[in-house]
Parts: C-alpha cells; sequence; structure tokens
C-alpha cells in the first residue's frame, strides 16, 4: 500500500473509532453501535473505496485525473467527518452522555458529505489542469 491508501485508512478509521466511541455512551447494545457506525461512515466509506480504486498501484499512473479527484473527495469528506465526530466525542465526554444534539449526526455527515464530496471534486480538478498547466511551463 503506498502513502495515500494509508493515509486514506487511518483517516477512516479515526473517524469510525470516534463515532463507535460516542455512541458506546448510550444505552444501545454494540451491534447497535457498530452498526450505527457503519450507517454514519458510509459517505467516508464510499470515498475510501474510490481512493483505492483509483490511487491503487497499478491503476494509478493510467488515471491520473481520478487519482487526484478521488484524493481530493476523501480529503475534504474525511476532514468533514474528523472534525464533526471529534466535536461530538468531545461533547459526549463532557456532557457525560448522549443528548438530542447528537441526533442530527446522520443528517449533517450525510448531506454534509455531499456537500464536501462536490468541493474536493472542483478543486480536484481545478488542482489538476493546475499541475499540468504548471508542469507544461516549466517544461518551455
Amino acid at each position: 500500500m503506498n502513502r495515500t491508501l494509508w493515509f486514506a485508512l487511518i483517516s477512516l478509521l479515526f473517524s469510525m473509532t470516534m463515532v463507535f466511541c460516542t455512541y458506546s455512551y448510550g444505552i444501545e447494545s454494540h451491534v447497535e453501535v457498530i452498526t450505527l457506525t457503519l450507517v454514519l461512515s458510509g459517505p467516508l466509506i464510499f470515498t475510501f473505496a474510490l481512493v483505492v480504486i483509483f490511487c491503487g498501484a497499478p491503476v494509478i499512473n493510467s488515471h491520473k485525473f481520478l487519482g487526484t479527484v478521488a484524493i481530493c473527495v476523501h480529503g475534504f469528506t474525511a476532514s468533514l467527518h474528523v472534525l464533526w465526530n471529534g466535536f461530538m466525542f468531545v461533547d459526549v465526554i463532557n456532557k457525560q452522555g448522549l443528548g438530542p444534539g447528537q441526533g442530527y449526526s446522520g443528517l449533517i455527515l450525510w448531506v454534509g458529505s455531499i456537500k464536501a464530496m462536490l468541493l474536493g471534486l472542483v478543486v480536484g480538478v481545478c488542482l489538476h489542469y493546475l499541475l499540468r498547466l504548471f508542469r507544461k511551463a516549466a517544461v518551455r
């Protein structure tokens, strides 16, 4: 595995761990908490799969554009998930339990992830073409 895949995996596991720890404070069983963790981390798992598909060793040279876009999409989505789940985890630790604020996590993570993916798509496309322009200018 290359460094990009390791970074994507670490951000995914860190975010999922925070969700699991946050909802472990409730009265739900571990099966419900694991299911909730997988559901809330769905967009991040999807972007991780994109990174694995387009940034894997045999594919990275033939699909540079899709690799750049996948990295940016995952980066923006991972930053949303890590920040939001971190805030929720700190809130639960401070209040010593779950509150009504945790009920909005699904909405924020799913709708926010769509926005983060679109922003990552735009940044990835711009970054890819700007880097190509700079490389062409450097050659001249």
